[in-house]
C-alpha cells in the first residue's frame, strides 16, 4: 500500500496558519534602501533620521541602527483591545549614557512599552513607569524586550545573559496604535521584532457584522 504524505497536520483545516493569530515578524536580514536616505526591511517601517545595517555577529544575524524613529502601522491598522499584543525586541544600547529612547506602541501622544535611561530600563503605560531594577543592562549588552498588552493592563518582561524580571502595570492604550522605535539623538540597534496578535479561539467573534 503506497504511504499518502500528509503536510498539512489535520488537513485541510487547522489554526497553525489560520486567522486566529496575525504574526508580524523581522528579522532584518536582506535591508533594502528606500531610495530616500533611509533604509528599510521586509516589513514596510517608516523611517526617519538614520536607519543602517551593522555587520552580522555570531547568534545575531540581521542587525539594524537606529539613530532617529521606526513606525509601523497607521492610524487605523493596529488595534490594541482586550485580546491583547505580544511585542518583543532584542536590541541593545551601543552608548549607555543614552537616555529617552523608547520602544513599543504609541496613540501618537503616549506609549505602551520600554524607556531605555541612562542605563536603567523602565516599562511604561500612559503616565506609570515602573524601573526594571533589578536588572542591569551594560553598554552593547543584548537584551529581550518583551510585554503582553492589553487595552487595561500591561505585563513586561526584561532578559539579559544575567538575569530577568517581569513586572506589572495596570494602565495601557485603548483604540489604534503604532509600533514605535524612538531614539532620536541617541542609538538602538535591533537583531529582532516580533509582533503577535491573538485573536478569539471562536471564530463568531469576528463574523458578522
Amino acid at each position: 500500500m503506497a504511504r499518502v504524505a500528509t503536510g498539512f497536520g489535520s488537513a485541510p483545516f487547522h489554526k497553525i496558519d489560520g486567522p486566529y493569530t496575525v504574526t508580524i515578524k523581522d528579522s532584518f536580514v536582506g535591508l533594502i534602501d528606500d531610495g530616500a536616505g533611509g533604509v528599510l526591511s521586509e516589513v514596510p517601517w517608516a523611517v526617519t533620521g538614520t536607519v543602517a545595517p551593522v555587520a552580522a555577529e555570531k547568534n545575531h544575524q540581521g542587525i539594524v541602527s537606529v539613530a532617529g524613529t521606526l513606525t509601523l502601522g497607521s492610524a487605523d491598522s493596529l488595534a490594541l483591545d482586550e485580546n491583547g499584543m505580544y511585542v518583543a525586541f532584542l536590541c541593545r544600547f551601543p552608548d549607555a549614557t543614552d537616555q529617552g529612547i523608547t520602544l513599543g506602541l504609541t496613540d501618537g501622544a503616549d506609549n505602551v512599552g520600554f524607556e531605555f535611561d541612562a542605563g536603567t530600563i523602565s516599562a511604561v503605560a500612559d503616565d506609570e513607569e515602573v524601573e526594571f531594577d533589578n536588572v542591569t543592562v551594560g553598554e552593547d549588552e543584548w537584551v529581550l524586550l518583551e510585554m503582553a498588552a492589553t487595552d487595561s493592563s500591561v505585563t513586561a518582561r526584561v532578559t539579559t545573559a544575567d538575569n530577568e524580571q517581569t513586572v506589572q502595570l495596570n494602565k495601557s492604550l485603548a483604540g489604534t496604535v503604532e509600533v514605535v522605535v524612538d531614539a532620536t539623538s541617541n542609538e538602538v540597534e535591533i537583531d529582532t521584532f516580533v509582533l503577535r496578535h491573538v485573536l478569539p479561539n471562536d471564530i463568531s467573534e469576528y463574523l458578522g457584522s
